[in-house]
Parts: C-alpha cells; structure tokens; sequence
C-alpha cells in the first residue's frame, strides 16, 4: 500500500553505515516509524529530507506494519533552528514531547498545525523560548484531552466568565481548572492576568496564538503553573528538559 501524507520529522536515528529511520509526526496517521534506506550515500534527496524538523510531502509503503520510504517533497526544513543552541534546545523538547504523546493511527491535525507554529515562532526572537514552551504545551493539552477549565468553577460549575480584577483565583492542578470561592478546595493562586493570558492561549485561532505581550510577573506565573500543569497530566520525564535547565 503507498501512502502520502505532509508529516514533521520528530525523531531520526541512523542504522549501520547507510540507513535511516525517522519517526513522523503525521496529519493522518499520528506517529509513525519509518525506514528510509541509504541515506548517508547514493540518495542525496534523502539526506537532506530526513532530517530532524524537515517537514513536508511524505510517500509512503507499508506491508503490513512497517513502513519504507519511497519520496520527500521538501516544504519547510526549520534550518534556523540550528543557529542558535538555545531555539534548537526548545525545538528539541517539542520534538521529544510529540514522540511521547503521539500514537499510531491517531490523526491530530491542530497539533501538528500548532508545532507548524511554534517552530516558526522559535525562530523569529520575539517572545522568550520558555514562553513559547509553556504556551505550545498548554495548547498543546486542549488538543490531547487535557484542557484546563478556566470559565467555570470545576467542582460546582458556577460561572467565571466576569471576574474581579480585584482578586486572585484559585487553580486547582489535581481538579483540573478554576475553583470558586464557595468550594473552598485548595489549590495555586492565580492572578487575573494570568486567568485572561489562560483563556486566550487556549482559545486563539492557531495563526494569532503568538500574537500577545504579557507582563514578566504574570509570565512566570503562567508559567509555572503550566509546568505544574502539563507533569501532571503527561507524567513524563523529559531527557531536553535536563539540558534547557543548564542554559
């Protein structure tokens, strides 16, 4: 069976002396691990197609559960990562993030339009790495089924949609979103401008979700309470993650 899919290289790994595989993150079969042959000699295409963050037109053959490459069409490769450690450190952490929460066979087109997005934003020096990292992982948890309720009240489901500026908010890591002064459940403080910076990384259309400025204290409070957030739910330990601590 052939197959052809636009897909982002996530993972690359090479075999003996000529041969590659790479994992895909794909916009219609999720995840999956490819074999492409002679790489590093008589297919100069390939070389250059299958590199970490190359993303593009993939043809396919699967038999049975294998796949082989057989083409790349080139549409975007990502090169300015590579020019800084630091955008290549957080690119890779998106990378590693994709290849633990991506399945087989489970199509997910606004996360891999999302990653389309943050790589892109990487590279551009606008808004900090860190909070492109903490704002591609909050949106990212919408998209995998863990989206933070920051509208109602979790427990009882009264209505936060007006909120007083006044006050501070209680977010409930364990009960998954805001929590109402009524409940009284323990939880983090959060501050209105962190609540209004929630609502709208959550809920922007993809192509204006960097669009924003937000002040230093409310970023590193969305911050680490996105951080909190995503191990929570993901339960994942990520090897980037130990070297960006580093920087």
């Amino acid at each position: 069976m052939i197959l052809n899919t636009r897909a982002i290289i996530i993972k690359e790994f090479t075999v003996g002396e000529g041969d590659k595989y790479i994992s895909l993150f794909s916009d219609k079969f999720g995840r999956i691990n490819v074999s492409a042959k002679g790489t590093n000699h008589y297919n100069k295409g390939f070389t250059a197609g299958t590199q970490l963050f190359v993303y593009g037109n993939f043809n396919i053959k699967k038999t049975g559960d294998t796949y082989k490459l057989l083409n790349i069409e080139i549409m975007k490769t990502f090169h300015k990562l590579r020019n800084d450690i630091v955008a290549l450190s957080y690119a890779s952490f998106i990378a590693e993030f994709l290849n633990e929460v991506t399945k087989e066979n489970s199509s997910n087109k606004n996360l891999l339009t999302l990653t389309l997005y943050t790589l892109h934003e990487i590279t551009k020096n606008k808004l900090s790495s860190k909070l492109i990292r903490f704002v591609f992982e909050m949106r990212a948890m919408r998209y995998l089924g863990f989206m933070p309720n920051v509208i109602t009240c979790t427990k009882c489901e009264k209505d936060l949609q007006t909120i007083n500026i006044q006050k501070k908010y209680i977010f409930s890591i364990e009960n998954g979103g805001l929590i109402c002064d009524e409940c009284n459940i323990k939880g983090l403080r959060l501050s209105v401008g962190t609540i209004y910076a929630f609502r709208y990384i959550l809920n922007a259309p993809l192509k204006e979700l960097y669009h924003f400025s937000i002040i230093s204290n409310l970023a590193i409070e969305f911050c680490s309470i996105s951080e909190k957030y995503s191990q929570y739910y993901i339960e994942k330990d990520f090897k980037t993650l130990q070297f960006i601590n580093c920087l």
